[in-house]
């Protein structure tokens, strides 16, 4: 997976992605860090509840 754009972030922070697309997603995260880094930024943006969510914490 090629790093994502602007919609599919949005998405993920809107929780309306499919499992599929999270999981490679999260996978990319993984191994990207210029992403994960990202990851780390949005997640200061997002709710409390949203942030400590086991789904986001195993990026």
């Amino acid at each position: 997976m090629s790093c994502p754009d602007d919609n599919l972030l949005a998405k993920m922070q809107e929780g309306t992605l499919e499992d599929e697309q999270l999981r490679e997603l999260h996978d990319h995260f993984d191994e990207c860090r210029r992403c994960a880094e990202l990851l780390m930024v949005l997640g200061r943006q997002l709710s409390p509840v949203y942030r400590t969510s086991p789904a986001v914490l195993s990026c």
